[in-house]
């Protein structure tokens, strides 16, 4: 992942870099095609949104939003313990996130704490 600028409205995003030769060694067509139109479709203030996607001869990239908070995994090894007030956030917000998913029929296969990223407030 990259940190990018956007001009216009001076905001930072991440910038995820597909190589395509990379994906076609894999023979990841499929998925990686799928995870696209997957990020086109939604939008929701608890998941990490595409902003948009782009590609040049040797890579696809996918522009989003920046998370600059940790993940979760890292929060638990440093704080060793929640107070309840966070640990129901952080459950009201993973549960919002997979309600919403669930709702656009999207099944997440791949929730841990490493992948459950927080913003700069946390």
């Amino acid at each position: 992942m990259w940190k990018v600028c956007y001009k216009k409205n001076k905001k930072f995003y991440a910038l995820k870099e597909m190589s395509k030769a990379k994906i076609v060694e894999k023979k990841s067509q499929n998925s990686v095609k799928y995870e696209r139109e997957l990020l086109s479709k939604i939008r929701h203030p608890f998941i990490v949104n595409m902003i948009f996607c782009f590609q040049d001869r040797e890579n696809l990239y996918l522009v989003m939003d920046l998370l600059t908070g940790g993940d979760l995994r890292y929060h638990v090894s440093r704080h060793k313990r929640f107070s309840e007030d966070q640990t129901k956030f952080f459950v009201a917000c993973i549960l919002l996130a997979l309600d919403y998913l669930h709702t656009n029929n999207i099944l997440h296969r791949d929730i841990k704490p490493e992948n459950l990223v927080l913003d700069e407030k946390g």
